[in-house]
């Protein structure tokens, strides 16, 4: 009898443990894990999956070709990005995203270009409980 109650206080602890365990994230935390989804996109080239991260009312109105033509030559000089923070206001949130660059042009090697570094500030607003980016351009 004994060894069947240690056995039911056991696993009732593992599953308060296992409940505890997955808390919801915080927005910082949702939409940091979104933006650098976005990049990784980015940096793979596949712009049809970086595009399913733009607000809905920006693929309302803009096709999936003129994204593409938007971003001119800095996605293909795109070497490597990191969401390192996030500041939020009730359903807005400003992601800073650590980005490195190649000089040069979009089909140089890394040998052949320079690179260079910024951080750039990307907005990103929840709609229904999921974060999308906001093209400012």
């Amino acid at each position: 009898m004994r060894i069947t109650k240690l056995a039911m206080i056991g696993c009732l602890m593992a599953v308060m443990s296992a409940c505890s365990s997955f808390q919801p994230k915080s927005d910082i935390e949702a939409v940091k894990d979104r933006a650098q989804d976005r990049m990784d996109a980015m940096l793979a080239k596949d712009m049809e999956s970086a595009y399913a991260f733009m607000s809905p009312g920006y693929r309302n109105t803009h096709a999936l070709s003129l994204f593409v033509s938007s971003l001119g030559g800095g996605a293909n000089r795109l070497v490597s990005a990191e969401a390192r923070e996030a500041r939020c206001d009730e359903d807005a949130c400003t992601v800073f995203v650590y980005a490195q660059y190649r000089y040069g042009s979009a089909t140089a090697t890394d040998k052949d270009a320079g690179a260079y570094e910024r951080t750039n500030e990307e907005k990103w607003i929840k709609v229904d409980g999921k974060w999308w980016f906001v093209s400012l351009s």
